[in-house]
């Protein structure tokens, strides 16, 4: 259980020791058993939509040893399994951006009703953003974490009142601009790669809808290609 990946030893560090969690999709379990076996956090609830990653899950942790009184496993829908205020933390990781929006939105109320979420988009990980700065949700944190080929995106929020929450629209947020992570300019190079693919694959192309796309993607290259030379002159 200790040989968490890069993103998932990121996500279990990013919870404050001493917070109870909800780990939601948890698949196999590996976060929140990691943070129950290392005495991180006092209470941990896993749950999943479907009862094969539950029963694997249940499988880790009693290979581990942990006391049944120190964890709940759940399976159901989302926030469907957990009450308002809980726990403190709720993870949702190596899910579409859509899909954990959709879980948000679900309950807005429950939504709001823990203290942090830590969210880990696999896409669509600005439409998220948009979602949360509209939806009374403030960064209070934002990291990058390499895996694989792949430059990942977690976000930890907080609830507050709407009127403080300044929308983040930019293709690059600010907050993670501000905060320079050691891989922002890998990260922007990373999505300037990924738009000039979809670009290549729009070529050949002489329909109206792919003409469309490709002025689209042509001004988010431009404003990307803008970014990445603001961030080389600080």
């Amino acid at each position: 259980m200790n040989n968490l990946s890069d993103r998932l030893k990121l996500i279990a560090d990013l919870v404050i020791p001493g917070e109870s969690v909800a780990d939601i999709g948890t698949d196999h379990g590996f976060v929140p058993i990691h943070l129950l076996a290392e005495n991180i956090v006092p209470f941990a609830i896993l749950t999943d939509v479907n009862q094969g990653p539950i029963d694997i899950a249940a499988s880790h942790i009693k290979e581990v040893g942990i006391n049944d009184m120190l964890y709940d496993l759940r399976c159901g829908d989302g926030l469907q399994t957990i009450k308002e205020g809980e726990v403190s933390t709720v993870i949702i990781a190596g899910m579409g951006g859509e899909l954990i929006e959709n879980i948000l939105d679900e309950d807005s109320v429950k939504s709001h009703s823990f203290k942090r979420l830590i969210l880990q988009p696999r896409t669509h990980a600005n439409e998220l953003r948009y979602f949360l700065t509209n939806n009374a949700f403030e960064f209070v944190d934002y990291r990058l974490v390499k895996e694989k080929f792949r430059i990942c995106e977690i976000f930890v929020v907080q609830p507050t009142d709407a009127g403080k929450v300044q929308p983040d629209y930019d293709l690059v947020s600010k907050f993670l601009i501000e905060k320079k992570d050691p891989l922002l300019k890998a990260f922007i190079d990373y999505k300037i790669n990924s738009t000039k693919t979809v670009l290549n694959s729009l070529e050949n192309s002489d329909n109206e809808d792919s003409k469309s796309q490709k002025d689209i993607f042509n001004v988010i290259l431009k404003e990307l290609t803008d970014i990445k030379e603001s961030i080389n002159e600080d």
